[in-house]
């Protein structure tokens, strides 16, 4: 997924909470701004977790960024 989309979603004001659906089948929970940043190769999102723990990401593995009611923003197949 491109990082803008995350970016936009991310920096929404009002903040939504939204969810990150990797293509391993995980999904992440971004439930405030300040438990996601965005890392200087500008594609690497740091990601920090209930219980001190923290993950990076690879944007490219984020298949789509969901929002708790349910909408999705989803990567475009390629044609």
């Amino acid at each position: 997924m491109r990082i803008e989309a995350i970016r936009e979603v991310h920096a929404a004001q009002p903040f939504k909470p939204f969810i990150l659906r990797l293509s391993d089948g995980r999904s992440i929970s971004i439930d405030n701004p300040g438990t996601l940043a965005f890392m200087s190769d500008k594609r690497t999102i740091f990601v920090a977790l209930p219980k001190d723990k923290w993950e990076f990401v690879d944007s490219m593995l984020v298949i789509s960024v969901g929002s708790s009611n349910g909408h999705t923003r989803s990567r475009r197949k390629s044609a």
